[in-house]
């Protein structure tokens, strides 16, 4: 429902699959290829706590 075409072909490199979405659907895959991107060049911070005793925690 959401594709005109999927494709799956083996090659040296392991397996590689392209899909190609129907026109309506093409805006909502941009966004998400756009999105995707945006999460591999910026990862989120890592944010570390520590437990104290009596169940508070504070940052490091």
């Amino acid at each position: 429902m959401l594709f005109n075409e999927i494709r799956a072909d083996h090659t040296v490199n392991g397996l590689n699959v392209e899909f190609r979405a129907k026109p309506i659907w093409e805006p909502y895959g941009e966004a998400l290829l756009a999105r995707q991107r945006q999460v591999v060049d910026e990862p989120p911070p890592v944010i570390t706590s520590e437990r104290k005793p009596g169940g508070q925690s504070t940052p490091k």
